[in-house]
Parts: C-alpha cells; sequence; structure tokens
C-alpha cells in the first residue's frame, strides 16, 4: 500500500493592512510511484472537526476536496492551505489520479490531524517608562 507522508509548518503571515495574523498550514508530501513514465496530480483533501475528536477515515463525505496539485512527476508536493481558521481543528489527506498508466486514484496517505492555535490579538493600552541602565 503506497502511502504518503504529510508534514504541516503553522505559517502566521502578516495580514495585509491588518494588525493580526491570518494562519495558513504548509503541507508537504512525498510520493515514490509518481514517475516520469506514469505522472500524476495530487487531490488535497480538508475536513473540519471538533477540538479532541479524531479524524473521519478518509474518502468519507466530511472531506472536500481542496486542490489539485499538479506537481508530478516530480516525487513530492507542496500545497499551502489558506483558508485555516485559527481556533478550529482539521484534518487532511492526499490521493494521486494517474494521468496515464498505474492505479486511479491511489491509496489514501496517512491523515494529518491540526489543531490551529488562536492568534492572540495586539495589545492596547501599554505605556512605558525609560530605565537608566548601567
Amino acid at each position: 500500500m503506497k502511502r504518503i507522508l504529510i508534514v504541516a509548518l503553522i505559517v502566521l503571515a502578516a495580514a495585509v493592512g491588518r494588525s493580526q495574523t491570518t494562519p495558513a498550514v504548509s503541507l508537504t508530501w512525498s510520493d515514490v510511484s509518481c514517475t516520469a513514465a506514469t505522472p500524476c496530480t495530487a487531490q488535497v483533501y480538508r475536513a473540519t472537526v471538533t477540538a479532541g475528536a479524531s479524524c473521519p477515515a478518509a474518502g468519507g463525505a466530511s472531506y472536500t476536496e481542496l486542490t489539485a496539485v499538479d506537481s508530478q512527476p516530480a516525487v513530492a508536493g507542496a500545497y499551502t492551505d489558506s483558508t485555516v481558521t485559527a481556533g478550529s481543528t482539521y484534518c487532511w489527506y492526499v490521493t494521486d489520479s494517474f494521468a496515464t498508466g498505474g492505479t486511479s486514484p491511489s491509496s489514501p496517505s496517512n491523515i494529518f490531524q491540526l489543531a490551529i492555535p488562536n492568534v492572540p490579538a495586539t495589545p492596547t493600552g501599554l505605556t512605558g517608562t525609560v530605565v537608566a541602565g548601567s
């Protein structure tokens, strides 16, 4: 059974014109079944779950296809999910659809679950006093 490894990194990118930051999740995976002879396109799926709940099984109705990443025949792929919301918990998985040859679609990858932390508000009402250093 082919497996795709998903690695996620929460990216807090400064939102233009706002003092808050907007979360995004950068997903990367590796896949040794896509080659020049059997190119494929990766599909990224995501479900939202209640905090503390387990992810549903891959392929279930809870998942929505986010995008098709046409970066093959490379053996690595990447996608940044910038539609996540702070304070929510998400599950992702990836499958491959082969353009020619191979099996379509592939078995789903492992499911990756991540709780997006709340972004603290910008402090207000701060004051300071200059203190002479020694």
